[in-house]
C-alpha cells in the first residue's frame, strides 16, 4: 500500500513538472504574438501588419473566425484579375447575377459589360451583382470560381479562411475568415497594380455594350481624407457588422490594417483612423532607428561584401555613385570592380543612407 502511495505521489510530481515545463517553454511563443502597439478599438477583431515584413504590430482576436461580408470581394478581384488574360473581355449578365440581393447596380439580364468595368462596380460601391458576374465571367459558374478562390486562399497562407460566395453574402454554407488572414489577402491584393488602382479611385463611370450608363462611388470615405488617406475595402452585414481593411502608407512605409465587427459605419472608420495614427507613429520611430551596419568598408577587386540596413527587415533600394569602381545589387551585395573609392546609397522609407566604399587590389 505504501509503495502504491509513493508511486502515485511520484506520478503527480511528474505531471506537475511536465506542466510547469510546458508553460515555461510556451511563454516565448505568446510573447511573439503580443501587440507592439496599444489601442482601444470598437471592432471585435483587428490587426495591424507591416506591409513589407509581415510583422504583426497590433492584434485583437486576430485569429478568431468570423464573417467578413464584402471584404470578400478583394479575393474575388485577385482571382479574376489573375485568371483573365484580358479585362476588356465582355461578360453577359446572367439571371443569377441580375437577381443578386443587397447592394447592386441593377444590371439587366442579358446585358454585357467589360470585366474591367464589373471589377470597378464590385470594388467601389461594392455591388453584389457585379461580383457574381465577375465570378461567372471568369470561371463559367460561381461554384467553379469559388473553388479557384479557396485554392488561392490556401496558397496565400490563410489557414482559417473559407469563402462560399464571391460577394460575401451569406448562403447558409460556411463562409469565414480572420483578421489575420484578411490582412494577408489585403497585403497580396494591394501589390496587384490593377486592383490597387481601382481601389484608389473615388468614383468611376462606365456603360454596357448597349449604352446603359453607370456612375459609381467608393464606399471608402478615407480616400477623401488628407490626414488619414488609406486605400481599402469596406464590408457590412447582419453578422459581420461593419468591417474595413486597407493599406496606409507614410513616407514609403506601408501598413495593412483590418477592423472587423464594429458596431457602426462611424465606428469602423474611427477604428481605422486610430490605427492609422498608430502606424504613423511607428513609421516615425522606425525611421529614427534606420542606419547602415557599416558607414565605410573595404572590398578587394573581384570580391563581394554585403551591406545591411539596421532597424528594419524591409528591403532597401541600393545604388552606387560610381559603378565602374563598385556595383551593388538589389540585395545590397557590393562587388569591387576596380581600385578607387565610391559611395553606396540605400534608400528606404524616405531616408537615404550612405556607405563609403574603398576598392583595393
Amino acid at each position: 500500500m505504501k509503495i502504491q502511495i509513493k508511486k502515485t505521489i511520484r506520478t503527480l510530481l511528474t505531471v506537475i513538472l511536465i506542466a510547469a515545463i510546458t508553460i515555461t517553454t510556451s511563454a516565448p511563443a505568446c510573447a511573439k504574438t503580443s501587440s507592439k502597439i496599444s489601442l482601444s478599438l470598437n471592432g471585435r477583431r483587428a490587426i495591424i501588419m507591416d506591409m513589407d515584413t509581415g510583422e504583426v504590430l497590433y492584434s485583437k482576436n486576430a485569429k478568431t473566425k468570423c464573417h467578413n461580408a464584402s471584404t470578400t470581394k478583394l479575393m474575388t478581384a485577385v482571382v479574376a484579375v489573375e485568371k483573365n488574360k484580358s479585362l476588356n473581355k465582355k461578360v453577359t449578365i446572367s439571371g443569377k447575377a441580375a437577381g443578386a440581393d443587397g447592394v447592386s447596380l441593377s444590371l439587366g439580364r442579358g446585358s454585357r459589360y467589360s470585366m474591367k468595368d464589373l471589377l470597378h462596380g464590385m470594388l467601389l460601391p461594392s455591388a453584389n451583382d457585379c461580383a457574381i458576374a465577375v465570378a461567372e465571367g471568369t470561371s463559367g459558374s460561381v461554384d467553379k470560381f469559388m473553388k479557384e478562390v479557396n485554392k488561392k486562399v490556401k496558397k496565400l497562407g490563410c489557414k482559417n479562411t473559407h469563402f462560399d460566395t464571391p460577394n460575401g453574402l451569406r448562403s447558409g454554407n460556411p463562409h469565414y475568415t480572420t483578421a489575420y488572414d484578411l490582412a494577408l489577402i489585403m497585403r497580396y491584393a494591394y501589390q496587384n497594380d490593377t486592383i490597387r488602382k481601382i481601389l484608389q479611385k473615388k468614383s468611376y463611370s462606365f456603360q454596357s455594350t448597349g449604352g446603359r450608363r453607370h456612375s459609381v462611388k467608393s464606399t471608402n470615405y478615407l480616400l477623401g481624407s488628407r490626414d488619414y488617406y488609406c486605400v481599402g475595402k469596406t464590408g457590412s452585414g447582419w453578422t459581420a457588422k461593419y468591417c474595413f481593411t486597407g493599406v496606409y502608407t507614410y513616407k514609403g512605409h506601408s501598413y495593412v490594417i483590418v477592423t472587423l465587427g464594429s458596431a457602426g459605419d462611424g465606428q469602423r472608420f474611427s477604428d481605422a483612423r486610430k490605427m492609422i495614427s498608430a502606424c504613423r507613429k511607428d513609421a516615425k520611430e522606425v525611421r529614427k532607428k534606420l542606419s547602415l551596419e557599416k558607414s565605410s568598408l573595404e572590398v578587394k577587386v573581384g570580391e563581394t561584401v554585403k551591406a545591411k540596413v539596421k532597424g528594419t527587415k524591409a528591403a532597401a533600394q541600393w545604388s552606387s555613385k560610381n559603378e565602374d569602381i563598385a556595383s551593388v545589387d538589389e540585395d545590397g551585395i557590393i562587388t569591387g570592380i576596380q581600385t578607387g573609392s565610391t559611395t553606396i546609397y540605400a534608400k528606404i522609407y524616405g531616408n537615404t543612407l550612405k556607405c563609403k566604399v574603398r576598392v583595393v587590389d
